[in-house]
Parts: structure tokens; C-alpha cells; sequence
């Protein structure tokens, strides 16, 4: 991705651009959010080694937004900009709302970082037997491992006027009603 930004970029004198890099987008669709969802119905929470970690999340409808409003801004021309909802939110947050939607209390486990690092090379080895890929890879789990994966949206905010407009709870619930409909979750 950086490299595709770098070649934009470098054609910037002949043809104008905007750079946009949303942070984690969850939505209809989203297969990433789906696990948690599955988990929640059965009651559980699984947080590999820390449920504190905190992450910058994104509606997938607020991004559309975003890349709009930007479109459509002569501010933004040539720059790179971060689409997020603001605060950002811990992994507990995210099973809350999750758990929330689907209406179900959790219990919460968190996961020892060997066992989710041993989880990282079953889901490589997985993949590799089967040729089709998993969620869990010793890559994901490496990016995992930060406290922290968060960005600002003020650059945004300032320059075109977008903030995300999608609370965490009310994305999720959204989520959550388009799995069951379309019976993602059987």
C-alpha cells in the first residue's frame, strides 16, 4: 500500500490526488468482524493476550463519506489523510458492542500470547495444507502484538470537514442485523 501511495504521489504534477488510509473499516461485508459476532453468540469473548489493546475503527458507511468528501475538496488535493472515528476503542469495547447487538453477555478469556503465537502457526500451516487462507497467520499475529494501532482523523476534520458520524454500538447492531439477514452467521 505505502509503495502504490509513493507511486501516486509521484505523479502528482500531471495528475491530482488524494491519499486516504482508513483505519480498521468493519461493516456489512466485513469478514474480519464476523469471528467476533460468532464468538458473542456463544457467549464468549476470546482477546488474544490482551483485551486493553486499542485500535482506531472506521463504519464502512463513514468511509464512503469520507472518500466523498474528500473528492470533492480542493483542500485536500495532494495530501494523505486518516478516516477514523474518534476515540478510538479498545478490544473490549468491541466485544461490548458486539455483545450488545447480538444480546448476550460475554464471558471474557484472555488468551496467553504463546498460545495465540502457537494459534498464528496452525493458521499458516492451515492455510498452506488447504491452499485457502485463515484469519489467524503469524503475520496478523505480529500486528497484533502492538498496544496500540491508532490514528487521528483531526487532519480530516480540519481540511474537508469529515468526521465519522457512526457510533461503535449503532455500527455494530447495523452489522449485526446485515449477518443475520443474509445468514452469515449459520
Amino acid at each position: 500500500k505505502l509503495e502504490a501511495e509513493r507511486v501516486v504521489a509521484s505523479r502528482g504534477d500531471t495528475i491530482p490526488f488524494t491519499i486516504l488510509r482508513p483505519s480498521a473499516v468493519y461493516g456489512p461485508r466485513d469478514r474480519d468482524f464476523l469471528a467476533i459476532f460468532k464468538q458473542a453468540r456463544r457467549g464468549l469473548g476470546l482477546y488474544p493476550a490482551s483485551r486493553d489493546r486499542y485500535l482506531s475503527v472506521i463504519h464502512v458507511r463513514d468511509v464512503v463519506r469520507g472518500l466523498l468528501a474528500a473528492a470533492r475538496s480542493a483542500d485536500a488535493i495532494g495530501r494523505t489523510y486518516f478516516l477514523t472515528a474518534e476515540p478510538p476503542v479498545s478490544w473490549r469495547d468491541v466485544y461490548a458492542a458486539a455483545a450488545a447487538a447480538v444480546g448476550r453477555p460475554i464471558s471474557e478469556i484472555n488468551i496467553p500470547q504463546p498460545l495465540v503465537d502457537v494459534a498464528g502457526i496452525l493458521g499458516d500451516l492451515h492455510a498452506w495444507v488447504t491452499g485457502t487462507p485463515t484469519l489467524v497467520t503469524r503475520q496478523k499475529i505480529a500486528l497484533s502484538k502492538a498496544d496500540y494501532w491508532v490514528c487521528s482523523g483531526a487532519r480530516a476534520q480540519r481540511d474537508f470537514g469529515f468526521r465519522a458520524g457512526i457510533g461503535l454500538r449503532e455500527g455494530m447492531r447495523e452489522t449485526y442485523r446485515w449477518y443475520v439477514e443474509h445468514r452469515w452467521l449459520d
